[in-house]
């Protein structure tokens, strides 16, 4: 699921960026507040890859 957020999050700000459109309230770039969403999905991502790979290699375990 946090991949698909991440690719269609991705698409989003892209479009955003592409259509230059502003925010109604300060008028910055929209693309501006959405960016933080595939970035931060992908870093969490990113974080439970880790944690598989660890647990998977017994370098973590559920008493840690």
């Amino acid at each position: 699921m946090l991949g698909l957020i991440t690719w269609y999050g991705g698409k989003m700000a892209w479009q955003e960026y592409q259509w230059e459109s502003l925010s109604p309230g300060l008028g910055l770039p929209q693309w501006w507040y959405l960016v933080w969403l595939p970035v931060l999905s992908a870093a969490m991502v990113w974080r439970l890859v880790q944690q598989t790979a660890d647990r998977l290699t017994g370098r973590l375990t559920d008493e840690s």
